[in-house]
């Protein structure tokens, strides 16, 4: 890392968006967890079409919880790849190949965490209905979801752009 004032400027703000990506991530885990695994299980699966839950096995109730879960811990998870870009940018490795692996991973599990989103109630609704109950399965795809998705899908394309710009810089050092 070059000790300029601009690069003694930059450390402070990287190291702070990690920390406050990590923390938010388990926070964020923790609190949604604790919330799904402590709710009432008819409130839970109410929004699913199941107003009688008598007939759930323990399994199921377990399954649902779980899968409640998934959309929050995805996220978490890529706010996770941000900690490590952050971290080499505080480094210095501005375009290094952890910066931008990083952005790709966070792009790729921004991703996951849309689709999981958007499949956690059918699936929820599916394993409820396992159990000979009649249920609605429920597949909700809004406008938002696209919009995360394209926004995604632009912070992948910079991503791999910039790897790839480095690679060249890369290149044409070694010829000169």
């Amino acid at each position: 890392m070059t000790n300029s004032r601009e690069s003694r400027r930059i450390r402070p703000i990287a190291l702070a968006g990690a920390w406050a990506c990590g923390l938010f991530a388990v926070a964020l885990s923790v609190s949604t967890c604790a919330y799904v695994w402590t709710r009432p299980f008819p409130e839970l699966v109410a929004p699913l079409g199941f107003h009688s839950v008598g007939h759930a096995g323990d399994w199921q109730i377990v399954g649902v919880r779980a899968l409640a879960c998934g959309p929050t811990l995805a996220a978490a998870a890529a706010l996770l790849a941000a900690v490590a870009g952050f971290r080499a940018i505080a480094a210095g490795r501005y375009f290094g190949e952890t910066t931008t692996r990083s952005l790709i991973r966070l792009s790729i599990l921004c991703a996951a965490a849309i689709v999981v989103s958007v499949a956690t109630p059918p699936a929820s609704s599916i394993l409820m209905s396992m159990g000979g109950s009649e249920g609605h399965v429920v597949l909700s795809v809004g406008s938002g979801h696209g919009i995360a998705l394209v926004f995604t899908l632009t912070v992948y394309l910079l991503a791999w752009l910039l790897r790839e710009a480095a690679r060249i810089e890369r290149e044409n050092n070694e010829i000169v």
